[in-house]
This record gives structure tokens, sequence and C-alpha cells, in this order.
């Protein structure tokens, strides 16, 4: 994970790195809630940050379809919606993103602290045992 490169990550997503940028990691599977969240605020948040966004394998055409109803079209080259994001193109993602937003399970929360980002950590509220939200604190 401490391997990435701002460039690559660059070329792998078509950052225009004009503005800060902000990663959004939904979890491996995406999560609805988020996914619906960043859609709703996409136009407002995306003129004052570029985002990288985890959207899950499942949900990446719907969220991209829906980005491009709703998003002003000035806007579109500051918006990188992804499905998945291997180790190899996380470690580039991490180190190109300004700020992470992610779920809190414990694997993430060691990565973020590893590339030393600052993060808001959402947790999945069906976690077991809740640890997700005690992880969040």
């Amino acid at each position: 994970m401490l391997q990435g490169d701002a460039k690559i990550a660059g070329e792998m997503f078509n950052l225009t790195f004009t503005k800060p940028v902000f990663l959004i990691i939904g979890g491996s599977q995406g999560a609805e809630a988020i996914n619906d969240f960043v859609l709703r605020i996409l136009n407002t948040f995306l003129k004052d940050y570029e985002v990288i966004h985890v959207a899950g394998r499942e949900n990446v055409k719907q969220v991209g379809a829906e980005a491009q109803v709703v998003l002003d079209k000035d806007l579109n080259n500051y918006y990188h919606p992804i499905g998945f994001l291997d180790e190899e193109k996380l470690k580039h993602a991490y180190k190109a993103a300004d700020f992470i937003i992610s779920r809190s399970g414990s694997g993430s929360i060691f990565e973020i602290a590893a590339v030393g980002k600052p993060s808001v950590l959402i947790p999945l509220p069906t976690a077991a045992a809740n640890h997700q939200a005690k992880n969040s604190y």
C-alpha cells in the first residue's frame, strides 16, 4: 500500500489534479447508501473536488448512468466511478487521494492509517457485533 504513485493513478483514472482528490470507497460489494449519497451531492461536491468513487462491481454501471443524468456536463471530468480496485490499483488511488471516505472495516482502517491520509469512516450498519461502528470512533 505504501508504494503507490500519484502519476500512475492520474493515468489510470484520468485525473486532472486541478482540485483536491477524494477517494470514496463503499466496500468490496459497494454500498448503496454511500452511492446514493454521492449522487445526491455530486454537482455541489465536484465544484471544489475531484472524486474517485469505488461504487462496487455490481453497482458501477448503474451509478455511472445515474451520474450522467444528474451531473452538470462541465463537471464530468472530475468524477471517476469504478467498480473495484485491486491492491495494485488501490495503492495508487491512495497515493493520489487528499482525503478518503470509507467503510470502517479493520482492513480499511489499517490501510488508511498506513498511507497517512485524513479520512471519514462510515460503519456498515449490518456488520457483526456492530464492530464497524466501534471502529469508527
